[in-house]
């Protein structure tokens, strides 16, 4: 079942409630840096831990970012008509690489795009003007649909991590569960061990005891031979004599 937060995600709507403006198609390699404007619309609820990054275009996860900054406390427009910001970036966390196009995102506390630029470049002037005939084949435009696109695309992966930290939860409870179950069999068989120890320390006992009372026995029966064999034939004649 779908959660709020992908249907929210998905939300077309959401795309549009922070809007860049005058966003230009290119800035000089060497500026010292450079300042994006952005509306927040009245339907849009900013918070402090909201951010504006630069990212490459065709990225796919608001992790790509190339650099990011912290936007202005807004709470004061919350419910309000809507507010005109800035964000500036420094040059030293600026994009050297001429080649590709960038754009601008907004995006909130919860990590979701809630707005986005249309694509620029660093190049210089007299390549920009080398190039002016071929701008409209250069100009890469993020739709509406790429944005939706990659949005999708991570709530599927995300639907898939969650699928695979559920199945390995699965796993380390059957493995929890044959590990108690191979404990349980040792305890047993320990106790098996410890009763035959004791049955055969008992077997050897009787036998010990055995071996005594047979060691008796013979003495005894060698004793009564003994006997026996020192009674004189002569003294058992003169009785039947006097007799």
């Amino acid at each position: 079942m779908e959660n709020p937060a992908e249907a929210e995600g998905r939300n077309p709507h959401t795309f549009s409630q922070v809007v860049f403006t005058d966003t230009p198609y290119s800035y000089p390699p060497s500026i010292p840096g450079i300042t994006c404007c952005y509306t927040l619309t009245a339907a849009f609820q900013p918070n402090p831990r909201d951010w504006v990054g630069i990212f490459k275009v065709g990225w796919s996860s608001t992790k790509d970012y190339h650099t990011f900054v912290w936007v202005e406390p807004s709470l004061d427009v919350v419910g309000k008509e809507s507010a005109n910001r800035q964000a500036y970036f420094k040059e030293y966390y600026l994009p050297k690489d001429e080649v590709e196009f960038y754009q601008f995102c907004y995006v909130n506390s919860t990590g979701k795009v809630r707005g986005a630029s249309t694509p620029f470049c660093f190049r210089s002037p007299e390549e920009q003007s080398m190039e002016g005939s071929v701008d409209d084949d250069l100009l890469v435009i993020t739709t509406q649909e790429q944005l939706e696109k990659g949005v999708q695309e991570t709530s599927n992966l995300q639907k898939e991590l969650d699928q695979i930290r559920k199945e390995n939860k699965t796993l380390q409870n059957d493995l929890q569960k044959e590990q108690q179950e191979a404990a349980s069999l040792k305890e047993q068989n320990d106790q098996k061990e410890k009763d035959m120890s004791q049955l055969v320390k008992q077997m050897d006992q009787i036998k010990g005891e055995k071996d005594k009372l047979t060691e008796h026995l013979t003495a005894a029966g060698e004793r009564n031979g003994q006997r026996k064999g020192d009674v004189d034939p002569n003294d058992k004649a003169d009785g039947d004599a006097a007799t």
